[in-house]
């Protein structure tokens, strides 16, 4: 046996027993290797347990950001040569067998309950899976956009109320209801008027007293509140990038584009600003920390040196957007900036200018919180 694959369950504890058994058994130079969902964070807590592993298979994390989260879809073994099969793996368990499901609508057309059953078993509502793709092949042509955009809505529709009506405030508050010619606000206005009864004073369209409403009274979001909305409720924006919102206060207190940089001379002084994407830590740089910043126009790296590090860890470590002032570097045609001052760039942009009156704080934080992936 060359290697064993872990890729579900506790990996730790199944790597100490399956590392007890192959040395029991004299297979000591047989490897370990684990995947499964594997992120830096997860490699930190396996390595930092001291899980007998010897290789890591990474996919999802490593082709994929948090900001464009990835759909986790698998596919399992249910029939092999006419016989059902099953998975017993913990958490994985499945029962075996080919499967039918039937949807099951209530007295007002909405969907009331799902049924699982064995393939060929009859029941009650209407059957939802069917082949898609034989021996390769598609069956049928592909469904256009519109179709699929006017099922999804559909479908929508139908769910019940106690699980519309969150999905629908979701929804709106991310911008996915304009296609219906509604702003946000008036999309979370008339979503708010649909999770609740309306009861006879308050008939569909109507206020109180019998008059028309049709316009929500609710103020209309900021392009930066719109933003902050995208990465609230999607993790990602389609709309401005955040920095572009906060430009003009960060050129009035001299920060450069990343565009900009390859203008300015080697050796001069430069704040750069962004959302952190990367960290990364190689054992081979002597602890030097290497930072990626992203703003409107491009990227930007800085070097932090082990000693500043220390100092200001929770900062470096700890903030979505940094601002960073230092020396910049240019060699071999590649720019990065030797990092000696730092500020979170939520900070930086809600402080006070010289000689202006301080600003009341926002209700929402002024910078989303986009997760970086790290590496050492």
């Amino acid at each position: 046996i060359g290697g064993v694959r872990l890729d579900s369950g506790d990996l730790a504890a199944l790597a100490r027993s399956v590392r007890g058994i192959l040395d029991g058994g004299g297979l000591g130079d047989t490897t370990i290797f684990a995947s499964g969902n594997l992120d830096e964070y997860r490699l930190r807590e396996l390595e930092a347990s001291g899980a007998p592993i010897d290789g890591y298979g990474i996919g999802s994390s490593l082709v994929t950001s948090a900001e464009a989260p990835s759909l986790d879809a698998v596919y399992k073994l249910q029939e092999y040569a006419g016989k059902p099969r099953r998975k017993r793996s913990p958490g994985k368990a499945t029962w075996p067998g080919r499967k039918q499901v039937f949807r099951v609508l209530d007295a007002q057309g909405r969907f009331d309950h799902d049924t699982v059953t064995a393939e060929g078993d009859q029941r009650e509502g209407e059957p939802l899976l069917a082949p898609v793709m034989r021996r390769g092949r598609r069956l049928h042509a592909p469904e256009a956009l519109a179709a699929m955009r006017e099922r999804a809505a559909r479908q929508l529709a139908m769910l019940p109320e106690r699980l519309r009506a969150p999905e629908l405030a979701t929804l709106a508050e991310a911008g996915a209801l304009a296609g219906l010619g509604l702003t946000r606000r008036e999309a979370l206005w008339q979503v708010s008027r649909v999770a609740r009864p309306a009861g006879p004073l308050f008939e569909p369209g109507r206020g109180p007293r019998g008059e028309r409403r049709e316009r929500s009274p609710l103020p209309e979001m900021t392009p930066l509140e719109e933003t902050l909305a995208d990465y609230a409720t999607a993790g990602l924006t389609t709309g401005p990038h955040p920095l572009a919102h906060l430009r003009s206060t960060l050129e009035r207190r001299g920060v450069v584009r990343a565009a900009d940089l390859a203008a300015r001379l080697h050796g001069a002084r430069v704040r750069i600003a962004g959302s952190v994407i990367v960290r990364q830590r190689p054992g081979t740089a002597k602890g030097m920390l290497f930072l990626t910043v992203e703003d409107e126009t491009g990227m930007a790296q800085a070097i932090v040196s082990p000693d500043l590090l220390r100092k200001h860890r929770r900062l470096i470590v700890g903030s979505a957007g940094l601002v960073v002032e230092g020396v910049l570097q240019k060699r071999d045609g590649s720019l990065s900036l030797r990092g000696e001052r730092f500020w979170s760039l939520a900070e930086f942009t809600r402080a006070p200018e010289p000689g202006a009156p301080a600003a009341r704080p926002p209700r929402r934080a002024p910078y989303p919180a986009t997760p970086s992936h790290d590496f050492r």
